[in-house]
């Protein structure tokens, strides 16, 4: 499980995905995510199993950040944002933990209705292109002391 934190200027990230789908190349070039699976409450049971046995070997992160793509009527299709609200069984698992959490998301789909899984994986291929970019935008920061406290 340790193995599944990067460190960061001395800080220890975990990165959560839902489904491997969203976990294209770029990504796989800069970290190893826990995979959840679908659905905040198998996102909760397999954080909360990670965290505790990070816990339990004294190497619990310094964040989680929680990666993935989404849907939206209203937000521009194929750009990343940072959330604004969270699955709330996430935050209670960090909250929990005392461990911060971050989310990024990557709009696929939802112009239209989701009739067939291409509408969701059309443009994966571009979202993990800047998911790739903003982490390593946020690491940036994480490095530069501008996105956690110091330590």
């Amino acid at each position: 499980m340790i193995t599944l934190l990067k460190e960061v200027a001395g800080r220890k990230l975990l990165y959560v995905m839902a489904a491997q789908q969203e976990y294209g190349p770029n990504l796989q070039a800069r970290f190893k995510p826990l995979m959840t699976g679908v659905g905040p409450v198998e996102a909760a049971v397999q954080l909360t199993s990670a965290l505790h046995q990070m816990q339990a070997s004294d190497a619990q992160p310094d964040l989680v950040v929680s990666l993935g793509s989404a849907g939206s009527s209203k937000l521009e299709q194929t750009q990343v944002y940072q959330v604004s609200s969270v699955s709330f069984a996430l935050l209670r698992v960090c909250q929990h933990f005392d461990v911060p959490l971050a989310g990024l998301r990557g709009i696929s789909d939802g112009k239209s209705e989701v009739r067939h899984i291409d509408n969701w994986t059309e443009y994966l291929h571009i979202i993990d292109e800047k998911l790739a970019d903003t982490v390593d935008r946020l690491e940036a920061a994480i490095g530069e002391g501008k996105f956690l406290p110091p330590m």
